[in-house]
């Protein structure tokens, strides 16, 4: 991995530096011939974790999973446009898009197999890599994704958190204090969501991002159809059913957890898992972190 300095993207708005965190090594790594960027931290067993949104980026993940890296190889990666991650030429966004360029990425840094967290929607990333090429796949972790949901039900939540939570908010200060109150059981100290607050800001703030979102989401819903479900996913069997293990782990307390729905879908699985996380919203790692990396390091080593 090579990184002339600065790294970083431009825009309109300016220049905007690579992620600040120190630990990793990090840079650019060419797939299908665009430049994605990629940190890679720790030693042992590699784990690949998929950031959610679905056009979030890696840094909410720092520092909080720096504590598996004595024993593990965390790779972290922002997927096609996101943040700091080149464009796509002549490929379209979505969910398929990502899972081949995942392995592409694989292949490309020399790695036989590798377990697969995704959070959020980026569960769903990691549940149909894990589909698609199980002999690459140990073990696969979802946390906070819902399952078993119907899209009417998934839009009639969401409408009702946003007018719960987001329905008066008018400036980026006010955005922010909104998604804590949404995201979080217990609001954490500062310093804990320094990098959250920082994938925040970028994601609403640069005007790209709606762009890329809309072309996503569009591509996506057809490969949805295509590839897990007409009605989202609760009609796809198969897509629960891949051949590795795999664990869901899930806040209890969050919003748009589908916690009955989802424990249903995981417990049809003859290899899926439920943890429960009950004092947490959508980031159990941040709210209850010690138990989160006590369950995940057990599980990795196993």
């Amino acid at each position: 991995i090579k990184c002339k300095k600065p790294c970083g993207f431009k825009d309109k708005k300016g220049f905007h530096e690579a992620c600040s965190y120190p630990n990793p090594k990090k840079g650019f790594v060419k797939i299908r011939g665009v430049k994605y960027w990629v940190e890679i931290e720790g030693n042992g067993p590699p784990l690949l974790m998929i950031q959610g949104g679905p056009l979030f980026d890696h840094r909410y993940f720092h520092p909080h999973f720096s504590t598996l890296s004595d024993n593990h190889t965390l790779i972290y990666c922002d997927l096609a446009g996101r943040y700091i991650s080149k464009p796509l030429k002549n490929n379209k966004y979505g969910i398929k898009n990502d899972i081949i360029d995942l392995d592409s990425l694989r292949i490309k840094l020399e790695i036989d197999d590798w377990s697969v967290l995704g959070h959020s929607f980026g569960g769903y990333i990691a549940m149909l890599y894990a589909n698609h090429y199980p002999k690459r796949t140990n073990k696969l972790f979802l946390v906070s994704t819902p399952l078993g949901i119907k899209k009417d039900n998934y839009d009639s939540v969401r409408t009702t958190v946003m007018e719960k939570y987001f329905s008066n908010v008018s400036t980026k200060k006010a955005n922010i204090k909104a998604h804590k109150k949404f995201n979080f059981n217990k609001i954490p100290e500062s310093d804990s969501l320094e990098y959250w607050k920082k994938t925040l800001k970028s994601y609403n703030n640069y005007s790209y991002f709606d762009t890329l979102k809309k072309e996503y989401i569009e591509s996506t819903r057809e490969q949805w159809v295509n590839n897990i479900g007409p009605e989202f996913i609760e009609t796809y069997d198969s897509f629960y059913n891949v051949s590795i293990p795999w664990y869901n782990l899930i806040g209890m307390k969050d919003e748009i957890g589908f916690q009955k729905s989802t424990i249903k879908a995981t417990n049809k699985s003859a290899k899926g898992h439920v943890i429960k996380f009950y004092n947490s919203k959508h980031f159990p790692w941040i709210e209850e972190k010690e138990k989160f990396f006590n369950q995940l390091s057990t599980i990795l080593t196993e």
